[in-house]
Parts: C-alpha cells; structure tokens; sequence
C-alpha cells in the first residue's frame, strides 16, 4: 500500500530542501516507523506529463527495495514565457507482513519552453551527493549537448527503445555515447524481452538440437511493424539471435535496406510484419535439410508455443513466461550495475539488420 504527501501548489526551487524537510517531519509524526535510506537518485526526462505520472508512479512502487530521490522533468513547449514550476511529494509503500514504511522523495520540475542549460541548472543542486545518479530518457532524448554531457555525468542510462517512435535513431544514439567512457546503459525493453529469449534459448538445451545451430542458415522474426519501420522489441529479438549465432554476413528480407552475403553459403534474416500487431509474434530459426526451431508468443505474454521439426520428428510444447509488471521491469533495470555486452551486440546487429550500423 502505498501513501503520499506533498504540497499540491508550486514551489521555489531554491525552497525544494526545505518543502522536503517539513514533508519528511509530518511523515515521521504520522507513521510510527518510517525508514528514510535513499541508495540513489533516479532523475527522469519526460516529453509530457502523461508520461512524467507513469514514471512517478513506478517509481513510489519500489521505493522498498530502491529508495531514491526521484526527480522527474518534465520537458514541454511553452505556451506563454518561458518558464520551470517545482513542488515535492514524499511517496511512502508499507512493506508486506510489517508496520515499517519505506518511504522515497519526488521532485518534479515542469520545464515550459526553457532551454537546456536551464534545466539543468535547475537539476544539478538537486542531485544528492554520495550516491549514484540514474538517468532515465522515458522515451525519446533530446537533441542536445547538454544533455549529452549529463548523460555522461550519470552512472547508469536507463532507456526505453519500445516506447521510441523510432527505435532505430534511439539505438543509433545509444552507441555513439558508447564510443567514450560513458554510463551502464540499461534497455527497459531489453529487460522485458528476457522471457521471450530465454524461452527460444531453452529449445536448444538438448545436445541434439544444439548441435544442430551451426547449420542453420535462416532466421524469421515476426513483429510490429509501422509504416515500414519496425518496433525495438523485433529489432533487439533479431540482434540478438543473428549475434548470437555469430553471423557476420548475411542477407536481409523486409528491412529497408538490403545488405549482400558475401560467403558462398547464404544466411538469410527476414522480418516479417506482424497481423496481430504483437511487438514479437513468433520466432523461427531454419535449415537446409529440414531444421526448424520456432517459438510462438502469446499476446498476454504469459505463454509461449515451442516446436521442433526435424527429419521425421516433430515436438510441441507449451511453457509459461514470467509476466512483469512496469515496477518489477524497473527494479531488475536498476539492479543491473554492469554493461551488458550481449544487449550492445545485439543492438549493434540490429541496426546492421536496417542499414543504420
């Protein structure tokens, strides 16, 4: 269960501290236990306030198990003069079989029409020393280098390539703040397309199937496609495989741009647009003589179809998938302290798959 107290009305951002201190004196007056920890500060750039309510919500939802001074931007054209308005909140969860509370800070600073040098102006004395600084871009970054620099200044870099309008140019972006000495970065989607790539992974357990990857020499991922551009989640699921597979030429089907195998033996990618809209529908690995691996994903995500062909043999399967909820995505993002080479292979790979690497 969760609580919350804050002033309604705006507030002097020099006053930010002192509105926070007398929220965390009626907390302790209110609640017989309340624990104060903050690990670290999770500051959040928001294109609209739609989108500034769903990230506050997730994070007042783990404030249990990652307390933070969460400072959420939220980034909009001015209507009138060029301004930022501020107010605080302190956001309490009662943890289960216990009358403690865990309770976290917001600050929220809605930035209408003001530069970026004013915004981070603003946001810089609010960072809490000593502790690691979290940037979270929910969903598209400036084009800023300001920003950039800021972005090089955080410790970790959590991203949302699903919820991009283009995940392309985000995945672009991701790898030129790569080529320097720069934060972790951490893929909100990637985290969640865990299950789904665990499940095709676990059709190769046997010795006799896995034996059998070298010869594949095709790979279909079904996924949502609008206007000819492909969603992250298809991208990343196609990444993912082909580097894993290790292939290093190979022709692709159903992208923009087309790139030529140079060995004798051809590999093929092929995208293939979803009917059902589904960010990855189904997965299919292929070979020559007969092969296929395939993975068909529920839409709820809770259940994927696996099936096996080869030669005369032919195996179905069900398995369950580990279904997480916007808070649970967020706390296993935040717990990842290191770069993971895999999720930059395979984004790598994806933007070989579209012409953009």
């Amino acid at each position: 269960m969760a609580t919350s107290e804050g002033a309604p009305g705006p507030v002097d951002i020099a006053r930010i501290e002192d509105e926070l201190a007398g929220l965390w004196e009626q907390q302790d007056e209110s609640a017989a236990s309340v624990s104060r920890t903050v690990l670290l500060t999770l500051l959040a750039y928001c294109r609209d306030g739609q989108t500034a309510q769903r990230v506050s919500a997730s994070a007042a939802a783990i404030s249990a198990d990652h307390p933070a001074r969460a400072i959420i931007v939220t980034d909009e054209p001015a209507e009138h003069e060029p301004n930022i308005t501020a107010w605080a909140s302190v956001s309490c969860q009662l943890v289960s079989r216990s009358d403690k509370q865990h309770c976290s800070e917001q600050i929220f600073l809605q930035a209408h029409g003001a530069d970026m040098g004013r915004i981070a102006s603003a946001v810089q004395p609010l960072a809490l020393p000593d502790v690691p600084l979290v940037l979270w871009v929910a969903e598209e970054p400036p084009e800023s280098e300001l920003f950039d620099k800021l972005v090089q200044e955080s410790d970790r870099l959590l991203v949302e390539s699903g919820r991009s309008a283009n995940a392309v140019d985000l995945f672009r972006w991701t790898m030129n703040l790569g080529r320097v000495p720069g934060p972790t970065v951490v893929d909100l989607t990637w985290v969640k397309l865990e299950s789904m790539r665990l499940a095709l992974a676990q059709q190769f357990d046997p010795e006799k199937w896995r034996r059998m990857l070298p010869e594949v020499d095709c790979v279909e991922v079904t996924g949502a496609c609008h206007g000819g551009i492909y969603g992250a989640e298809a991208l990343l699921m196609a990444g993912w495989i082909v580097s894993r597979l290790q292939w290093y030429s190979f022709s692709v089907e159903g992208a923009a741009q087309t790139q030529l195998a140079l060995e004798q033996r051809d590999r093929r990618v092929r995208l293939i647009p979803s009917k059902l809209d589904l960010p990855v529908e189904e997965v299919k690995l292929r070979a020559a003589d007969g092969f296929e691996v395939g993975v068909r994903y529920a839409s709820d995500g809770g259940e994927a179809v696996l099936r096996v062909e080869a030669e005369e043999t032919c195996e179905e399967r069900r398995a369950s998938m580990k279904k997480r909820s916007p808070e649970q995505l967020l706390c296993g993002a935040l717990e990842i302290a290191k770069q993971e080479s895999v999720y930059l292979e395979s984004v790598q790979t994806a933007l070989r798959l579209v012409g953009g690497g």
